[in-house]
């Protein structure tokens, strides 16, 4: 600590030295460039505090370090809302053992494989055989609720692992029940809900030049609708700023206020294609803090929006499919059901049932 704390002193001195000569202009460009470059590893190394603190969170982690005690993890990875390999959108699916890892070790794993988000699926309860509690990660937090998450872990544990007791998953943002649709073949899920518009916050598009209302799929999960009028406009989404409208979408109470800390903010466009075997035909793009080419939380949410909103006749049953993830070239088919009726001031929805395909990828461990 005495060393240390001479050597810092030393380089206070130097510094005020060289802060005084290069106002004097005594040294040339070159020769600031490297006393700088000399000095900026070891000012890290011993003044982490005034180097580190303008440095976001997500880079300064503390790393984690290998103990005598560590875990080998089987993992999984399926591409879902689709049934062509390596297309859709991809989800790793980490087996975790009867000991818990921390929030922070999940978190760690979930930066680590650097997808949309990861699922930890967690061992059977005790008490049930019937449910399996899920955690849905993103590379910056933990989600309530995502929709290709589930689907792509209803796909694992129903057709891979082929538990056929499993009836539903726990998740942050309710109970999920799962099944396997006998006509398709598709895993499906009844998704909860707690639908609801943001009143009083919009946020202008320039692709639109409309005020996008907010909405929210339940508590935590609020995505920001952009109707488009073309294809083209569609495939402008990204060119405004980096596609979401949100600049801090895992924030979304800067937006929403406190009470909605947590989860993020998604920006979703669409175009409305036409209908085709009884069901709304959707192309769509949702952004967060990058593209996500199958987000079935969001699919969710605007499909909610047009049952809400819709003219037609039979508004209190319809069916959707929405197709993402083109313009990243891993296309995907996001199916959706929803059933709604007359409520004493606005229609209410009752039901959302989400499904598509699933195809398995590969398989490998990981060591915590």
């Amino acid at each position: 600590m005495e060393l240390q704390g001479h050597v810092l002193s030393e380089v206070k001195q130097y510094l005020v030295i060289l802060r005084l000569t290069v106002d004097k202009k005594m040294f040339s460009t070159r020769r600031q460039n490297s006393t700088l470059v000399f000095l900026f590893p070891l000012l890290i190394y011993i003044v982490p505090g005034s180097i580190s603190s303008s440095i976001p969170s997500r880079f300064t982690t503390t790393p984690h370090t290998m103990s005598a005690n560590t875990l080998t993890l089987p993992f999984t990875t399926v591409d879902v809302f689709t049934t062509v390999a390596y297309s859709g959108s991809p989800l790793s699916i980490i087996t975790l053992p009867s000991s818990s890892l921390t929030a922070h070790q999940l978190q760690l794993i979930a930066r680590e494989f650097n997808l949309s988000e990861v699922v930890f699926l967690h061992p059977e309860s005790s008490s049930s055989t019937f449910s399996r509690h899920i955690q849905i990660f993103t590379t910056e937090n933990e989600l309530p609720l995502a929709g290709h998450p589930v689907i792509g872990t209803g796909h694992y544990v129903l057709k891979v692992l082929k538990l056929d007791a499993v009836k539903d998953f726990e998740t942050k943002g309710g109970r999920i029940p799962i099944s396997i649709d006998e006509g398709t073949g598709f895993v499906k899920a009844v998704i909860p809900q707690a639908f609801k518009q943001h009143n009083g916050v919009t946020f202008k598009s320039a692709l639109n030049k409309e005020n996008n209302i907010v909405v929210a799929l339940v508590p935590g999960m609020n995505f920001i609708l952009v109707p488009l009028p073309s294809l083209y406009a569609l495939s402008k989404a990204g060119d405004e700023g980096n596609g979401s409208l949100a600049q801090q979408p895992f924030q979304p109470e800067l937006y929403l206020g406190e009470e909605n800390s947590g989860g993020l903010i998604g920006t979703m466009y669409y175009v409305f294609a036409g209908k085709e075997l009884g069901r709304e035909r959707y192309r769509t793009r949702m952004f967060a803090h990058v593209e996500d080419s199958g987000s079935g939380s969001a699919c969710a949410a605007l499909g909610c929006w047009l049952t809400r909103h819709s003219d037609c006749d039979d508004w209190s049953e319809r069916s959707f499919v929405f197709e993402q993830g083109v313009e990243m070239g891993r296309r995907t088919e996001i199916y959706l059901d929803t059933g709604a009726r007359e409520g004493p001031k606005d229609r209410e929805i009752e039901k959302v049932v989400l499904s598509g395909g699933v195809v398995a990828i590969m398989e490998g461990s990981l060591k915590i």
